[in-house]
């Protein structure tokens, strides 16, 4: 980084030797377009890469489009890659998004199996069922009292102590808007609060289940 390269073919068959890179790092190169385009070509298959940066080289606003759109290709083929610098290149808005969208995807979708994604879907199910399919303040008002005594006669009842904490806090959420009614996105946003909420659609398109 912070060299003038003549040429993007040593970093190309830096790349296509080193199949264990995991960090690349090619900021203020003075690389054009067509050059990141090539390397970001050459990185869509591979299998350890993670952390690009290639921000501040000489791409020229004609090429920016076609540089987003490849850095956004990247993004969405290769799961391994959570990370792209790409300050100074000026990306479009749309584009910025598409590509951080897909980053977040890489990111995040390894911390969420499908066993443990089901189990909060079931505390999601056993409230939904109990407030007649609108979770708003009053119908989650009327069911705490009857899931506090079911957890009172089924100590030891994981799925009920569960499902009685998310209730609780499904009502601080509503304390900020009380006419409030709670999606199944927004009641897996509580049960995944460090997880963006595009992500968490893309989970119920990953495991099948209806939101």
């Amino acid at each position: 980084a912070g060299q003038r390269l003549n040429s993007v073919g040593p970093i190309l068959d830096l790349v296509r030797a080193n199949s264990g890179l995991a960090v690349l790092a090619v900021n203020n190169n003075f690389l054009d377009g067509d050059q990141i385009a090539a390397l970001v070509s050459r990185l869509i298959d591979h299998p350890a890469i993670r952390d690009l940066d290639i921000s501040h080289n000489s791409v020229n606003v004609r090429q920016v489009g076609a540089v987003g759109e490849a850095l956004a290709c990247l993004a969405t083929s290769n799961g391994s890659v959570k990370a792209i610098h790409c300050q100074g290149l000026k990306l479009p808005p749309a584009l910025q998004r598409q590509l951080s969208e897909a980053l977040h995807w890489n990111m995040y979708r390894g911390d969420i199996s499908k066993e443990d994604w089901e189990e909060k879907a079931a505390w999601h199910g056993a409230i939904t069922a109990a407030c007649g399919g609108v979770v708003n303040l009053a119908r989650l008002s009327a069911f705490l009292p009857i899931v506090t005594a079911q957890g009172a006669a089924e100590l030891g009842n994981e799925r009920v102590f569960h499902t009685k904490h998310l209730v609780l806090l499904l009502l601080r959420g509503l304390e900020r808007e009380p006419d409030g009614v709670y999606s199944a996105v927004d009641i897996m946003a509580v049960c995944y609060p460090a997880i963006p909420v595009y992500v968490l659609h893309r989970m119920f398109r990953r495991y099948g289940l209806r939101h």
